[in-house]
C-alpha cells in the first residue's frame, strides 16, 4: 500500500481480493524504463527521476493491484546499483518491492518460498556490500521468519558475519546481538546447546566496547544466575561474569567518557551539516584518530584480544570507518585513512584491501588519489584482468565529454598509473604478454583522453612522450652495457663528482645534479657503444639504460638519503619519480614508503624543547608587598612594575630580528596548534610549501618549569604569493588537530579573510554629500533602496562583474536611517580609477539624481567621490567596538558601598503597604523646635507579619 508521503510499503493481508494483472505501465514510464534498459552508464539523477516517477503513478492508486510497478522498480533499482552504491534506504525499497512483486504473482501470498528468500539474501548481501546498515540486517531477519522451510544454516551465518562486522558498532551494536540471541532462543531446539550459545554471545559482545554494555552486563548476571548450572566451566579459567566485568571497568575507566563525547559531538554535527558542512568530517577525523591511538591500543593490551574470528582490534577499527563511511560517503580523506590503516596492519588480508579500494573508487570516483590506491593493490595481487574490467567499467566507458567523471587533472594522473603498471609488467620476465598488454594499455589510455579532453594538448604530450620513453626502454632491454661506467673512460668524470659530493654531502641540489648528470652521462656512453643507433639523439633524451637504473639507484639515492641534511624530501620526490618510471613495483612501493616516513618524521619528530636541569628555575615574583614598601615611593613602585612586566614580556617572546620588518599583509595567524609542537617545527612545515618565509614566532606562557605553547603562533612571509600558498594548507592536521589558518590584522589583533585586507581601501569609492538623495520621496532614509539606487548608476558606468560590495551606514539608535554617505568596493582599481575619471564622475552623478527625481544642480546637489581612506570590512569592525565597549563605560568609577551590596538587595520587592509606600519624606517640626524624621527607614532584612502590623498601626496614628 501508499504511504502519506507517497513511497511504497509491503503488501498487506486486505489486498488479496483486489489484484489484476492486466494493468499496464503509463506511456511516460514504459519510455524512462526503456531507456535504462537500453543504455550503461546514465548519470545518477536519471536513476532518482526514474524512481520518483515511479512511485507517484503507483501512489496515485489505494493499494497495490498489479505487480508492474514493482517489477519497473526492482529493474530500475537493479541498473542503479550496477552504475553507484545505494543508500541503505534504497536497499530496503529495493527489498521491500522485489517481496511485493512475489506476494502479487502468488495471489497474495504473504510467506516467502525457499527459492524467493535465496534472490532477497542476494540483495541483503549486496545491500551490506555497499554500507554496514543495522536497519537491513534488522530487517533481513525479520523477513527470514516468514519464509517457508527457511534455510537456518544460511541465516545462522550471515547473523554470525553480522555481529563481527555491524555488531561492533558503539552506538546501536547491541541490537543486533540482542536480535542474534532471540533468534537463538526461538529456533534452537536443545536446551543446553541454547544456553551454551546465548552464554558465548553475552561474552563476546561484552568484550568489546559498545554503548548500552552497561544494561547487557547487568541482564547477563541476572541470566548468568539463572542458568549457571547448565553451564559447564573450565576449572583453570577465570569465571565469565568476574572476567567480562572486570574488561567493561577497564574500558570505561580508559576511554568511556570520552567516547559519549564524540558521539554527542557526532549528533550535534549530523544536525548543523546543512548549515556548517565540512564539520561533520573533521568530528569524524578527530574520532577516529582517537580511536584508533586509544581505544584499539587498550582492546590490544587485552590477554585475549585475539579471537577465534580473527584480531578483534582490527575488527573494531573498521567498524567505526564504515560508520564514518555511511555517514559521509563522499570523504576522500576518510577513505583514505582507512586504506592506509589497513596496509598497515598485518591482519588485514589483501582481499579486503582490494574490496574496500574498489568501493572507494565507487564512492568517489572523481578523485584521482583513490584510483591510484586502488591500481597499485590490484597490481600487488597481480589481478591485471580485474584491474582492466574495473577501469573499463567505472572510468573508460563511463566517460563522454558530456558527462565528465572526472577532470583532466585527475583523469591523467589515473591513466599515468595504469601505464605505469603496464610497463612493469612488460618488463616481468615471467610475463611473456607483457609487451602487448603495455601496447593496449597506453592505446586505450591516449584514445580515451582524445575523446574525453580534446583540448588538453599538454597532457597529451605527456602521454605520447611516456609512451616513447617506455618502448625506448623495451628495445634496450637486450643490449649488453655495462652498469658502471670504465675507469679508464670516466675516472675524471667520476672523480670530480666525488670531490664535489664529499665537499658539500649535504646539501640536496648537488645531489639532484648529479642525478641528471648520471642520466646523461649514462645514456651518452650506451649511445657510443652503439654508434648504428641513429634515431635518438644523446643531447636530448636522459633516460637511463635497464642496466644502469640499479647504478643511479644505489651510486645517487641511497647515498643521497643518508647524508642529505637541508631538504631531504626533494631527494625522495625525485626517488619517487625515477622508481615510478623506471623501477620495478617492489622498488616503487619501498620508496614511497620512505617518502611518507620521512615527510611524517618531519612533522613529528621535533620535541617541545624542555628546561635545562643545570639552569635555575625562573622565579615567579610574589604578590605580596615587601615589607619596606612604605619607605619606596609611588613613582619608584610604578617603574619596578614596569621593568618587570617587559622583562617578563622578553621573556616569554623572544627577540626575532623579521619581527620589525614583516609586512602586515603578509603575515598569517596559526591557532589550535597543538601543545607539542615546537616553533622549529613550524617553521619545518611552512617552509616546505612556501619558500619565502621570513619569520615564525609561536606564542607561549611562562610556568614553573620553563615556556609552554599557547596554541597559536604568527607567520610572515616576504611575498604575497607565499602567503597565498600557506592559506591553502588550512586543515592540515599536525599530530592529530586540525591547524586553522588566517590573514592577520596587525591593528585590530584579530584574523580576517584575504577580501578583507588593507590594500581593499584602495578599490573602495566613497559618495558622500547624499542628503539630497536621502531626502526624496523614493528613498526616505531607507537604506536598502539607496543600494538600488546606487547598484542601478553604477550599471550605466561600470561593469557589474567588477562590483564587490554596497555598504550604507545606518544611525545606531532611533529609526536606523541611513547616514549621508556610502562606501563601494570593486574588484579592482582600475574599475574605481575608470569611475573617478571626469566623464564617468559627471555621468555618474547625474543617473543618481535621475534615479529619485532630485535636480542635480546648486551647490548642494553636488555628489562627493573620491577614494575612501577605509575599507568596508573596517568600517563594519567600528559599531562591534563601541558595543564591546560602550561609551563612558570604561572609565567610570564605581563606589565601594555598591560593591558591598549583593545585587539582590537592590531589586526586592518592596513588600510594605501602599499607605506606606506613598507616603512623602517630609520632615516634621516638633513642639522644642527640632526637626525630626517621620521617613522610615529603609532595611535589609525581611520583615515579619508583626513588623508589618507595627508600621500599619504607626502610619494610621
Amino acid at each position: 500500500m501508499s504511504d502519506e508521503n507517497g513511497s511504497i510499503s509491503s503488501f498487506s493481508e486486505d489486498d488479496k481480493d483486489s489484484l489484476c494483472v492486466e494493468e499496464e505501465l503509463p506511456e511516460c514510464c514504459e519510455n524512462v524504463l526503456g531507456i535504462t534498459n537500453a543504455c550503461k552508464h546514465l548519470p545518477y539523477d536519471h536513476y532518482i527521476n526514474a524512481l520518483d516517477l515511479l512511485r507517484t503513478h503507483n501512489a496515485s492508486k489505494p493499494f497495490p493491484t498489479s505487480g508492474i510497478y514493482s517489477n519497473a522498480m526492482v529493474a530500475i533499482f537493479a541498473h542503479f546499483h550496477r552504475e553507484f552504491p545505494l543508500s541503505d534506504t534504497m536497499h530496503l525499497e529495493w527489498m521491500e518491492q522485489q517481496i511485493q512483486s512475489f506476494t502479487i504473482a502468488r495471489n497474495g501470498e504473504m510467506t516467502l518460498l525457499r527459492n524467493e528468500f535465496l534472490m532477497i539474501r542476494e540483495l541483503y548481501e549486496g545491500a551490506c556490500g555497499d554500507y554496514w546498515s543495522v536497519d537491513v540486517v534488522l530487517w533481513y531477519l525479520e523477513k527470514s521468519q516468514q519464509t517457508e522451510e527457511c534455510d537456518r544454516k544460511c541465516v545462522e551465518e550471515d547473523l554470525i558475519k553480522a555481529v563481527d562486522t555491524i555488531g561492533l558498532y558503539y552506538s546501536r551494536g547491541d541490537e543486533i546481538w540482542r536480535a542474534f540471541r532471540e533468534w537463538y532462543t526461538q529456533w534452537e531446539e536443545d536446551v543446553d546447546i541454547r544456553i551454551a550459545r546465548i552464554d558465548a554471545l553475552y561474552r563476546r559482545q561484552l568484550q568489546i566496547p559498545l554503548e548500552k554494555n552497561d544494561l547487557v552486563l547487568s541482564e547477563y548476571r541476572s541470566w548468568y544466575t539463572h542458568n549457571a548450572q547448565r553451564l559447564s566451566i573450565e576449572k583453570n579459567k577465570m569465571d565469565p561474569l568476574e572476567e567480562v566485568t572486570s574488561t567493561q571497568r577497564m574500558y570505561n575507566r580508559s576511554f568511556g567518557k570520552k567516547l559519549a563525547h564524540f558521539e554527542h559531538l557526532l549528533i550535534e554535527n549530523l544536525k548543523m551539516e546543512t548549515e556548517k558542512p565540512g564539520s561533520l568530517e573533521q568530528s569524524w577525523l578527530a574520532y577516529l584518530d582517537f580511536v584508533q591511538f586509544n581505544v584499539i591500543s587498550v582492546i590490544d593490551k587485552r590477554p585475549g584480544h585475539m579471537d577465534e574470528e580473527g584480531d578483534l582490534g582490527l575488527k573494531v577499527m573498521q567498524a567505526y570507518y564504515e560508520r564514518a563511511i555511511k555517514d559521509i560517503c563522499m570523504s576522500s580523506s576518510i577513505w583514505i585513512r582507512y586504506i592506509q590503516y589497513l596496509k598497515k596492519h598485518n591482519s588485514a588480508t589483501l582481499c579486503q584491501l582490494s574490496s574496500t579500494c574498489e568501493r572507494s573508487v565507487r564512492n568517489v570516483f572523481m578523485d584521482s588519489s583513490l584510483w591510484c590506491q586502488c591500481i597499485l593493490v590490484l597490481e600487488q595481487n597481480q589481478e591485471y584482468d580485474r584491474l582492466d574490467q574495473f577501469l573499463n567499467d567505472q572510468l573508460l566507458e563511463r566517460q563522454s565529454p558530456q558527462n565528465p567523471v572526472m577532470d583532466e587533472h585527475h583523469a591523467i594522473s589515473v591513466l599515468l598509473m595504469y601505464c605505469d603498471t603496464a610497463r612493469r609488467r612488460c618488463f616481468d620476465s615471467n610475463n611473456r604478454q607483457g609487451h602487448s598488454y603495455m601496447q593496449n594499455a597506453f592505446t586505450k589510455s591516449i584514445q580515451f583522453f582524445n575523446h574525453s579532453y580534446p583540448t588538453s594538448s599538454v597532457y597529451h604530450f605527456h602521454l605520447q612522450s611516456y609512451r616513447l620513453h617506455c618502448k625506448f626502454l623495451v628495445e634496450e632491454q637486450g643490449r649488453t652495457l655495462v652498469s658502471f661506467p670504465s675507469p679508464r673512460d670516466t675516472s675524471a668524470w667520476e672523480e670530480g663528482w666525488e670531490e664535489i659530493l664529499a665537499s658539500r654531502p649535504s646539501q640536496a641540489a648537488v645531489w639532484i645534479q648529479y642525478y641528471q648528470s648520471s642520466l646523461i652521462r649514462r645514456h651518452i656512453r650506451s649511445s657510443q657503444a652503439d654508434p648504428n643507433n641513429t634515431k635518438i639523439n644523446p643531447t636530448i633524451v636522459v633516460y637511463p639504460s635497464l642496466l644502469g637504473i640499479q647504478a643511479v639507484r644505489k651510486r645517487c639515492f641511497e647515498r643521497a638519503v643518508e647524508s642529505v641534511q637541508d631538504t631531504p624530501l626533494l631527494i625522495f620526490e625525485a626517488w619517487l619519480t625515477f622508481e615510478r618510471e623506471h623501477g620495478d613495483l617492489s622498488s616503487f612501493l619501498r620508496v614511497r614508503d620512505l617518502y611518507t616516513e620521512a615527510l611524517t618524521q618531519q612533522l613529528q619528530t621535533a620535541e617541545v624543547p624542555q628546561a635545562n636541569s643545570e639552569e635555575k628555575p625562573h622565579e615567579i615574583p610574589s604578590r605580596k608587598r615587601s615589607r619596606d614598601h612604605h619607605s619606596k615611593s609611588s613613582l619608584d613602585r610604578r617603574k619596578l612594575k614596569k621593568a618587570k612586566a617587559e622583562s617578563s614580556k622578553a621573556a616569554i617572546t623572544p627577540n626575532d630580528p623579521n619581527k620589525h620588518s614583516a609586512d602586515p599583509r603578509h603575515t598569517l595567524f596559526v591557532s589550535n596548534i597543538d601543545k607539542e609542537v615546537t616553533e622549529d617545527q613550524l617553521r619545518s612545515i611552512f617552509s616546505d610549501s612556501a619558500p619565502n618565509l621570513q619569520s615564525v614566532r609561536l606564542v607561549a606562557k611562562k610556568r614553573a618549569h620553563g615556556l609552554k605553547s599557547r596554541g597559536f603562533a604568527y607567520v610572515s612571509f616576504l611575498d604575497e604569493e607565499s602567503c597565498q600558498t600557506a592559506l591553502q594548507l588550512d586543515g592540515m592536521v599536525v599530530k592529530g588537530k586540525p591547524v586553522r589558518i588566517h590573514s592577520y590584522d596587525v591593528s585590530t589583533g584579530t584574523s580576517f579573510s584575504l577580501t578583507h585586507s588593507e590594500d581593499s581601501a584602495m578599490r573602495t569609492l566613497y559618495i558622500g554629500n547624499l542628503q539630497r538623495i536621502l531626502a526624496s520621496d523614493t528613498i526616505r532614509g531607507n537604506a536598502s533602496a539607496l543600494k538600488s539606487v546606487l547598484q542601478d548608476a553604477i550599471s550605466q558606468v561600470v561593469d557589474l562583474s567588477e562590483l564587490e560590495e554596497i555598504y550604507v551606514p545606518q544611525e545606531q539608535r532611533g529609526n536606523r536611517h541611513a547616514k549621508k554617505y556610502a562606501l563601494v568596493e570593486f574588484s579592482s582599481e582600475d574599475a574605481l580609477d575608470g569611475i573617478l575619471s571626469d566623464e564617468k564622475q559627471e555621468q555618474f552623478r547625474t543617473k543618481i539624481c535621475s534615479c529619485v527625481s532630485v535636480s542635480a544642480e546648486g551647490k548642494d546637489g553636488c555628489i562627493t567621490l573620491k577614494r575612501s581612506k577605509i575599507s568596508i570590512g573596517k568600517m563594519k569592525q567600528e559599531p562591534e567596538k563601541k558595543r564591546r565597549n560602550p561609551r563612558g563605560q570604561s572609565g567610570r568609577k564605581v563606589h565601594l558601598t555598591e560593591t558591598n551590596i549583593p545585587a539582590q538587595r537592590l531589586i526586592l520587592t518592596d513588600l510594605r503597604p501602599r499607605s506606606i509606600q506613598h507616603q512623602k519624606k517630609e520632615k516634621k517640626e516638633s513642639p522644642s523646635g527640632s526637626e525630626e524624621k517621620t521617613t522610615v527607614e529603609s532595611t535589609t532584612r525581611m520583615k515579619s507579619n508583626q513588623d508589618f502590623r507595627a508600621l500599619f498601626l504607626a502610619a494610621q496614628k
